[in-house]
């Protein structure tokens, strides 16, 4: 998990953009009779953003249900596919420049996969009022896009973490961590263990964010693979006795810490180095 930099994109000049590129004159008509509420509905959403409070945002579930006595809910999610996202439509520049802007076009929710796809952070099926509101757009691997949790957050603790807007320790203090299975071949186990001093709301949200983007899984899987590229690495290291490898995987440990304190490279490093059924030969 990744905090980014709130991108700084003007909304009304976002919404006017894909409006403005609709080829129907009456649709267009339709959008900016709304457009009044739809920037209102993105003030909200910056406040309870800000407060971690937007699960008190409510959604809405008909497609046919009229905003303003205007417009659909289907036709303000057609405004994101065919305007926003849409090739060779004015608007899919600020598209491409919101997945390029992830540094390493790494996704923020897991931090290894690579950010090609916008998440909507409230999904459009429920907020399409949020459909190009670009704070609610996150860079996002296509496995964290399609494949979190689609339960509705209905209280504090059930919200995932927001890459915009959430809790800076999140990303300054270490909360990932990792355990091994002294099996054949050995698997790691990755949890959210949160500093104590944390509030209790943090720490469930942490470890509800693990859940809902199935982070344990994946990181154990990405672990395995990349303990068996390091096999070979540490037989060659044998020679040089078992302070070497234990050596040459502090060394590892500290360069993931300094680069990201809750990367599942970090905790997998971690707990090899401070395992000694490792490093004194369970490697091998």
């Amino acid at each position: 998990m990744r905090l980014l930099p709130l991108p700084l994109f003007d909304h009304g000049i976002v919404y006017d953009t894909c409006v403005n590129s609709i080829a129907a004159e009456s649709i267009r008509n339709k959008f900016q009779v709304i457009r009044k509420s739809i920037l209102e509905f993105g003030e909200i959403y910056i406040d309870r953003a800000k407060a971690h409070e937007l699960y008190l945002i409510a959604p809405s579930n008909l497609d046919d249900e009229q905003l303003a006595g205007q417009i659909s809910c289907q036709e303000l999610k057609n405004l994101y596919t065919q305007q926003f996202a849409g090739l060779n439509k004015p608007a899919r520049a600020i598209y491409d420049k919101l997945i390029t802007s992830v540094p390493h076009g790494r996704c923020p929710f897991c931090g290894f996969g690579q950010a090609s796809t916008l998440d909507h952070f409230l999904p459009k099926n429920h907020f399409s009022w949020l459909s190009v509101f670009v704070p609610n757009l996150i860079p996002a691997c296509k496995d964290c896009n399609h494949g979190k949790s689609s339960s509705l957050a209905d209280s504090p603790k059930d919200q995932i973490i927001h890459p915009y807007f959430d809790d800076p320790r999140i990303n300054k203090e270490q909360w990932l961590f990792a355990s091994i299975n002294q099996t054949s071949p050995i698997s790691i186990i990755f949890n959210a263990k949160p500093p104590i001093e944390w509030e209790e709301l943090l720490k469930l949200r942490v470890g509800n964010h693990l859940r809902d983007f199935d982070l344990s899984r994946r990181f154990s899987l990405e672990a395995a693979n990349e303990i068996a590229s390091l096999t070979s690495v540490l037989k060659s290291l044998l020679a040089c006795g078992q302070g070497a490898i234990k050596a040459h995987l502090d060394l590892m440990a500290q360069a993931e810490f300094e680069l990201h304190k809750n990367s599942w490279r970090t905790a997998l490093y971690q707990t090899l180095a401070e395992t000694e059924w490792y490093w004194a030969g369970g490697h091998t």
